[in-house]
């Protein structure tokens, strides 16, 4: 991060050295909590605002946060500071796993403290007074974090906006979610309302393409086109699913039950969402004579479409790259403004239009690796549920490991170099980009550069996001990237054949922990199978 945009700028326009930077670190005490929750000054169950809701737990926080242990609920009525308590059975907590290193663990709650509530109404009510106080000051609903240590003293550990607060004016009774889990690695940071506007036409247009793939009737498309217009949402420069709009274009297909399992594994929910309020009562002839028919079409469509998917795919390819090429040799900034636009609606409708094949793609993945996930763990006992993951390590083939592996053979050459080892390691990313390419001493390096930067210069950090510069018009970012790996004076660590080794290992050891585990419970499948 020492080497991206906003701190190299910063430091240009200061007048500071690129190189030799040093991390600023913040060190903070810890709160070594006896009870910790989280609060929300609006009810989010009930959707009053008059209400208060804490949750809290013996231990640290994380076991509520993201360990999904039970907690006491305690709801306050903000005008009289009343108290509904719920207590758990709360059978295990967090606790600092190592006094000098930090860290947490998982232990057992003393039976005599499990059915005790973790806090007292004292600190219950002064707890609702911080928190009415906070969003006095900040003038909207908060969801604040807290811990309360060994002597009984509360610590605000973070309040920030309830990400769902509009629900709680005008538009309650019409709940949103919003959700960014994996959403936040392909647009981090912030994004701009440019690169909002056209990711929201492109999830429209795409998703036209998976209904239409799907054999969803274009009347059905029409009649719900609010949902297909509305997959995503932006506040304060933060891209998020609008979740329950994906769960609406999900319920458009038969087995909804089912596929929506895998949609909540594909986006890496944690919490997933429910339509309570537009569940539709299923008959006995709709059942059998509707809902059943359109599941058959829909199983033999998908079968007929994974079955044809490499020719489709390679189609894809090969119509994507004859535009690609000629669109590439254009000179953007010589274009008058009305023919960018053109540019754009030819674009928008010899790409996005013909999205078919990524969509079934996608859908195939997703179908795939949701049911190998849940044969890991009902087959294999995969309580950690990494044992799919390590069964695909070191598959090959994919493009997408071709840029990182290319930038390690980059690395491995200059490695090989002292003097260009010496110059990547010694000099400003910037003399780089004008120096080495024209020093006929660097010739292989400089064309294996070149080969990159016409396959993957388009790349950069961010980049999806119109906003960003490519690698093409800042090259010095590659030797950057070069330099992290050199400095690391770890030469195996740039043998990309010793990765794909360490790959393969463990593929074999996953294969082997798998093949294990059906042997063990008897399983029947033969290993050419699996």
């Amino acid at each position: 991060s020492a080497y991206n945009e906003r701190a190299v700028a910063y430091r240009l326009s200061k007048g500071l050295p690129l190189d030799g930077v040093a991390v600023g670190v913040v060190i903070q005490r810890m709160v070594d909590a006896a009870a910790s929750g989280v609060m929300f000054t609006v009810n989010a169950v009930s959707g009053s605002v008059q209400e208060i809701t804490i949750s809290s737990l013996w231990g640290a926080g994380e076991g509520l946060v993201s360990g999904g242990l039970d907690a006491d609920t305690f709801v306050v009525a903000k005008k009289t500071l009343d108290v509904r308590e719920t207590l758990a059975d709360k059978t295990e907590m967090m606790v600092p796993a190592d006094a000098a290193l930090g860290g947490l663990r998982k232990v057992e709650v003393p039976p005599p403290r499990r059915r005790q509530p973790s806090l007292t109404p004292g600190q219950v009510r002064a707890l609702a007074a911080h928190g009415m106080e906070i969003e006095r000051r900040s003038g909207r609903p908060q969801d604040i974090e807290f811990g309360v240590d060994a002597a009984g003293q509360i610590h605000i550990l973070q309040a920030r906006p309830v990400t769902t607060a509009a629900e709680y004016g005008p538009a309650a009774g019409n709940p949103l979610v919003w959700d960014n889990s994996n959403i936040v690695e392909s647009y981090s940071g912030v994004t701009t309302p440019m690169t909002f506007s056209f990711i929201r036409r492109a999830y429209t247009i795409v998703y036209h393409c998976f209904a239409e793939v799907m054999g969803i009737r274009p009347a059905v498309v029409h009649r719900n086109r609010v949902v297909f217009e509305n997959m995503l949402g932006l506040f304060r420069g933060q891209v998020y699913y609008n979740l329950l709009n994906w769960y609406r274009l999900i319920r458009l297909f038969p087995g909804f039950e089912y596929n929506k399992t895998f949609m909540e594994s594909m986006m890496g929910l944690k919490e997933p969402a429910e339509l309570k309020d537009e569940a539709r009562p299923v008959s006995f002839a709709r059942r059998w004579f509707v809902e059943l028919p359109a599941l058959v079409r829909l199983v033999l469509r998908t079968l007929w479409n994974f079955r044809r998917i490499r020719r489709l795919a390679d189609d894809f390819q090969r119509h994507f790259d004859d535009h690609y090429r000629r669109w590439e040799r254009l000179d953007f900034r010589a274009l008058p403004p009305h023919e960018l636009m053109k540019l754009y609606r030819e674009m928008e409708d010899a790409l996005l239009w013909n999205w078919r094949a990524p969509i079934i793609n996608d859908f195939y993945v997703m179908i795939f690796y949701g049911t190998l996930k849940k044969l890991c763990h009902s087959w294999c006992g995969d309580a950690a549920g990494s044992l799919q993951n390590d069964l695909i390590c070191g598959e090959g083939g994919i493009e997408s490991t071709q840029p990182p592996r290319m930038l390690l053979r980059l690395a491995a050459l200059a490695e090989k170099n002292p003097e260009l080892r010496r110059l990547i390691r010694e000099r400003s990313a910037e003399a780089l980009a004008a120096e080495v390419p024209a020093d006929p001493r660097f010739a292989e390096f400089n064309a294996l550069f070149r080969e990159y930067l016409d396959r993957y210069g388009f790349r950069c950090m961010n980049e999806l996001k119109l906003e960003e510069y490519s690698l093409r018009d800042r090259p010095q970012f590659v030797y950057a990237i070069i330099r992290n790996y050199l400095v690391m004076d770890r030469p195996e660590a740039l043998d990309t054949d010793a990765i794909e080794r360490r790959e393969h290992a463990i593929r074999e050891g996953a294969e082997a922990r798998a093949f294990g585990a059906l042997a063990k419970s008897g399983g029947l499948l033969p290993r050419r199978l699996i």
